[in-house]
């Protein structure tokens, strides 16, 4: 006879952040890219230095989809790929950010 398992849902670890994980992956690929573009060997301070400047800024760039995904924002998609392709343009930034703080959650 088998016996249902139950799985506690509050002992569950939440997935980790798909734009935090790719704002870090970024971080790691950049600098390798950026030396073999330059043509010169980056160093490791060099190396460190362009890895926490993708980090901050592309996290800063990013944050609008970052707080939507955690606070489940509907349109969260939609969300991220305007801010993706039109946040460099201020305003649509500051839209998103907006949206992303005071939208409704799927919940």
């Amino acid at each position: 006879m088998k016996y249902a398992t139950y799985i506690d849902m509050d002992k569950v670890p939440s997935p980790p952040n798909p734009i935090a994980l790719l704002i870090f992956l970024l971080g790691l690929i950049v600098p390798v890219i950026f030396g073999f573009s330059t043509g010169e060997s980056v160093t490791l301070f060099h190396g460190l230095l362009i890895f926490a400047a993708v980090i901050l800024f592309g996290g800063l760039y990013l944050l609008p989809s970052i707080i939507a995904y955690e606070h489940k924002t509907r349109g969260r998609f939609w969300l991220f790929f305007i801010n993706v392709f039109f946040g460099a343009t201020f305003l649509a930034w500051i839209m998103c950010l907006v949206w992303a703080a005071i939208g409704k959650s799927e919940e």
